[in-house]
């Protein structure tokens, strides 16, 4: 009986000697499968490692608490611990692993931009005339004299502009006319423009500077807006 010699596969390039079973010529499937296995678990184990480390190397510097953060000293820049706003970044801050430089940066940017928006005093007072700064002046004697703390705090957004400026004068002046609607007044010369009343309320005489109140200048004011005011 004649026998034929079985011939057995040689080991490919592509698979490693140590997982080819060369009595058998194939490849051991088991054992590549078990150490791609461990290789697996290897490197899962690895990067959980690093991603600790790199967490933990983005906090080192995070105040324990976001209460904890301290606050820049910026120039002509109040802050109020219970500020909303303030809260909310310290919270953010805190939860994004910020140290007390990142915490005070962003403050930074907030408060130029804000900075950036606002009008510029020296350009709205220019625009006020020679007078501003008495016009201004003015305006606070009034609001000191008629009006109550909030009220004159919610009036100042309203004063950061020349425009705002002149709309105060126009309540000021109107507030006079309904004043004297009230109480009566004597005849007076009439006043012929806005800007001249605008002038005669700049008097210190008409805010009683020294002491004393020129009724007549009050009443010429006074009638000069009425006359505006019918056209």
């Amino acid at each position: 009986m004649e026998t034929q010699e079985q011939s057995i596969a040689s080991r490919p390039d592509y698979v490693p000697e140590k997982f080819w079973d060369a009595d058998k010529g194939e490849a051991r499937l088991q054992t590549f499968s078990e150490s791609y296995t461990h290789l697996e678990q290897k490197l899962h184990s690895k990067m959980d490692d690093l991603r600790a480390e790199v967490k933990a190397e983005s906090l080192a510097n995070r105040p324990e608490n976001s209460s904890d953060y301290t606050l820049p000293e910026l120039e002509n820049v109040e802050f109020q611990d219970d500020d909303p706003l303030l809260s909310f970044w310290r919270e953010q801050a805190h939860g994004m692993g910020m140290d007390n430089d990142g915490f005070q940066e962003g403050i930074k940017s907030y408060v130029e931009a804000m900075q950036a928006m606002a009008p510029n005093v020296d350009q709205e007072l220019a625009k006020l005339g020679e007078d501003g700064q008495t016009r201004i002046n003015a305006i606070n004697a009034w609001a000191d004299a008629k009006l109550s703390e909030d009220t004159k705090n919610a009036l100042n957004s309203l004063a950061t502009t020349a425009e705002g400026i002149v709309a105060i004068e126009e309540m000021m002046a109107l507030s006079q006319v309904s004043s004297n609607s009230v109480d009566g007044g004597q005849s007076a010369p009439v006043a012929e423009s806005l800007e001249e009343l605008q002038a005669l309320m700049n008097d210190p005489k008409y805010w009683g500077a020294a002491g004393v109140r020129d009724q007549g200048l009050i009443d010429r004011v006074t009638k000069g807006f009425e006359r505006l005011q019918n056209g």
